[in-house]
């Protein structure tokens, strides 16, 4: 696998200081199955809008996978990071890079949820970068350096103790029948997975509302879940001495609407290509 810049081959060039000192550019990760680049179109036109917000401007979707094809050289499943960096001279650089995706991530993690912890580490950033995901990912890295052994993410308040996310993920609960999900209008990422939540529990009948909590709050939630691009969604079973069904009810029919590539983990199904 390679990396390649503006379509060639490279190291890191000179042009990627203002990414790698201010960290300046925006980024999404891909997931790449039986060959497949799940939500390309979806996953450019996201990338835009937040390059939009800080200015920058983007190659056409067919450049972007013209570089992934080359990045990949045919491996079936992949992690595809997609990054546009500003430059010294006021243009962009695009920059693509594939690795192989984790392979420590058993069936269970679907099928019987996750364990998540509360980092100390607050999430803060100024508020025009609220929502994008943007190359500053510092405060997310510490946190994910404290999960204990058992857990496999670390949920992140802002700096009021107010949930947010977690260190690569979204956050959403059920309660009262009703799904809801952090407010990202200060600080986090809303994600690709975050928005076609949304959109899919329209689909359902259920309404995604938006509540600014504590964590304590979560006590009272019959079912929580995080997504992402490369895992679709892992249920959370336990965060500390809380414990819930997993996977829920609500969380099923979510994931299975989805038709995420990874929607049969969560039957238990070994999901081959």
């Amino acid at each position: 696998m390679k990396q390649l810049f503006n379509g060639r081959v490279a190291d890191c060039p000179a042009a990627l200081a203002a990414a790698l000192v201010h960290g300046e550019g925006v980024f999404r990760t891909v997931l790449v199955w039986a060959g497949v680049i799940v939500d390309a179109e979806a996953q450019h036109a996201v990338l835009a809008a937040d390059a939009q917000r800080l200015g920058l401007k983007i190659d056409p979707l067919h450049t972007w996978l013209d570089d992934s094809a080359q990045a990949l050289a045919g491996a079936p499943r992949a992690a595809l990071r997609w990054w546009l960096a500003g430059d010294d001279g006021g243009g962009s650089v695009r920059w693509v890079a594939a690795s192989p995706l984790p392979a420590d991530r058993p069936a269970h993690l679907w099928t019987q949820g996750i364990r998540v912890g509360i980092s100390p580490v607050r999430l803060v950033a100024p508020i025009e970068l609220a929502g994008i995901k943007h190359l500053n990912r510092l405060p997310q890295r510490l946190a994910a350096r404290g999960w204990r052994p058992d857990q496999s993410e670390a949920l992140m308040c802002d700096a009021d103790g107010h949930l947010v996310c977690g260190t690569r993920s979204n956050l959403f609960w059920v309660a009262g029948g009703a799904l809801y999900t952090p407010p990202l209008d200060r600080v986090g990422v809303k994600g690709l997975m975050h928005r076609k939540i949304g959109r899919t529990a329209d689909t359902l009948g259920l309404r995604l509302r938006e509540q600014r909590i504590s964590p304590d709050p979560l006590d009272d939630a019959e079912e929580v879940f995080v997504t992402n691009s490369l895992i679709g969604l892992w249920p959370v079973r336990a965060l500390d001495a809380r414990q819930w069904q997993a996977p829920g009810p609500i969380t099923r029919a979510l994931f299975a609407a989805l038709q995420h590539p990874l929607a049969d983990r969560m039957r238990g199904s070994s999901c081959a290509d």
